[in-house]
């Protein structure tokens, strides 16, 4: 299985849990719970600014390459290492510094 690239996060990346529980309520306002998945799963927004040339390059050819394909990711704070999807294409938009671009990126995985 392919590595995500490494590359620098800035410090506004978010990993949020999703354990699987879906709550409903009956007509007499009961509420009831149903898990659908048990394990939990994750969604990661990745924030990577200020990317060169060669970084960019990098990551759009990782993505292109593993568009519906699995991949694995190390969340960097703590190291731990997760099965990926992307969810949704990687835009770049111009950064701050000179010739370099910011990139927004949504994966989804479990830890593996």
């Amino acid at each position: 299985m392919s590595a995500f690239p490494t590359l620098s996060h800035d410090v506004s990346s978010t990993r949020e849990p999703n354990d699987g529980a879906q709550v409903d309520y009956g007509d007499d306002g009961t509420a009831r719970v149903r898990v659908m998945f048990a394990a939990t799963q994750w969604a990661f927004t990745l924030n990577l600014n200020q990317l060169t040339t060669t970084e960019l390059a990098t990551l759009m050819a990782h993505y292109a390459a593993h568009k519906s394909l699995s991949f694995s990711y190390t969340w960097p704070e703590d190291n731990t290492t997760y099965t990926c999807i992307y969810v949704g294409y990687p835009a770049p938009k111009v950064s701050a510094a000179y010739a370099r671009r910011d990139v927004t990126i949504k994966l989804a995985g479990m830890a593996a």
